[in-house]
């Protein structure tokens, strides 16, 4: 039996956290404290001498998205130009000869050469910038956006659908930074408007289903010899979930729509933890087909939270929203140590009052589509 929650501010949250139709921060009620208690976390770690919010030579993606967040919501001007001032200092990473952002500021050194470009972190960082051009209309954002894009093209792509986890390495999928670089490629894709990216995106949707999907296990890791090379991650079922959900967004494909739904299933199935309410790290059967105890990592729970918030949205289903709210409150009583992940905790908490999805485009012609060369990208510094 599920314990029962006891914390006043999570049983005020059961009566208050609801849905509307939009992203929002919430105005008022402990949902509103809670939230308010996040963005403090968030705003204090701010550190404007080390390029904003950065920790580690590394960008805090969430911070940002969390800061362009209530940015768009015409809140105080702190939140925008720190971060716009985050996402300039980012720029600093970016490779200008060979594309594609370096893990860190160690690796950015010219006396340290590397060839770390991870896809999750790229991702992350595109969709940083491709938000940061929706908020401001910057043509100098607009043509680091679209230098980022021609990267994952170029290198993380693979021709039969799908993004490698990185620009060395196996050239398997991954589920998670596929699912990552899926859906912030599907950002590019309808802020630009672009019908070819558009269609990379629902091509790289339907080779991850056929690749990575198991009817038994959820989304998989695999070896090249396409055996399961590993437990099923929630992380991996969260982030390519993220994935369908936005495509089924943008391009309003049923298929999209009901392979997110039937993650959603399987995470509620096999990986949440019925005492605690929490999701756990992994979910792997034991010969009896029972699920083998594993740990909840609160990061990872903010992301499935922010998945199920998502997938209400567009499912208009109740029974989503209130497995993102059981999230939220089975965590509540330690907003106050989130650390890193309290970025996306917030945005979770917005997203329960709908998804901040980019608004359905009108999609260019192909012909006339523009071809991006590297003297549009402006310099690396």
């Amino acid at each position: 039996m599920r314990k029962p929650i006891t914390s006043p501010l999570a049983l005020a949250l059961i009566a208050c956290l609801a849905g509307s139709s939009r992203a929002a921060a919430p105005t008022s009620g402990p949902e509103a404290l809670l939230y308010t208690r996040l963005c403090g976390q968030v705003a204090a770690s701010y550190d404007s001498t080390h390029g904003g919010w950065v920790h580690g030579g590394v960008p805090t993606a969430n911070s940002v998205a969390l800061a362009l967040a209530q940015a768009r919501d015409g809140g105080p001007a702190f939140w925008k130009s720190c971060a716009l001032r985050t996402v300039d200092w980012t720029w600093s990473l970016y490779d200008s000869v060979g594309g594609g952002f370096l893990q860190n500021a160690q690796d950015a050194r010219r006396d340290t050469p590397s060839f770390e470009k991870r896809t999750d972190s790229n991702a992350e960082r595109l969709e940083n910038f491709v938000e940061a051009w929706r908020l401001t209309d910057d043509p100098m954002l607009h043509r680091r956006a679209e230098a980022v894009a021609d990267f994952f093209v170029r290198v993380l792509a693979d021709g039969r659908g799908g993004f490698v986890d990185g620009q060395v390495g196996d050239r398997e999928l991954v589920p998670r930074s596929n699912g990552m670089a899926i859906r912030s490629y599907t950002e590019w894709a309808a802020a630009s408007a672009d019908p070819r990216a558009r269609n990379f995106v629902l091509l790289s949707l339907d080779r991850s289903w056929s690749e990575c999907w198991d009817d038994s296990l959820g989304m998989t890791r695999h070896n090249a010899l396409q055996e399961v090379s590993a437990a099923p991650q929630l992380i991996d079922q969260v982030e390519m979930g993220r994935a369908y959900v936005l495509g089924a967004h943008i391009a309003s494909r049923k298929s999209d729509l009901d392979r997110a739904i039937e993650i959603g299933e399987r995470i509620e199935r096999n990986f949440m933890n019925p005492k605690k309410g929490t999701w756990r790290t992994q979910a792997m059967p034991d010969k009896s087909g029972k699920i083998k105890a594993a740990a909840s990592d609160p990061a990872e729970n903010a992301r499935a939270a922010l998945f199920f918030a998502e997938l209400a949205s567009v499912t208009g289903d109740t029974r989503w929203r209130d497995a993102a709210r059981r999230g939220v409150l089975a965590w509540a009583d330690n907003v106050d140590h989130a650390g890193a992940a309290a970025g996306d905790w917030a945005l979770a908490i917005r997203a329960l009052a709908g998804a901040d999805f980019p608004p359905r485009p009108e999609w260019k012609s192909e012909a006339v589509q523009h071809t991006p060369t590297s003297k549009s990208y402006g310099k690396k510094r």
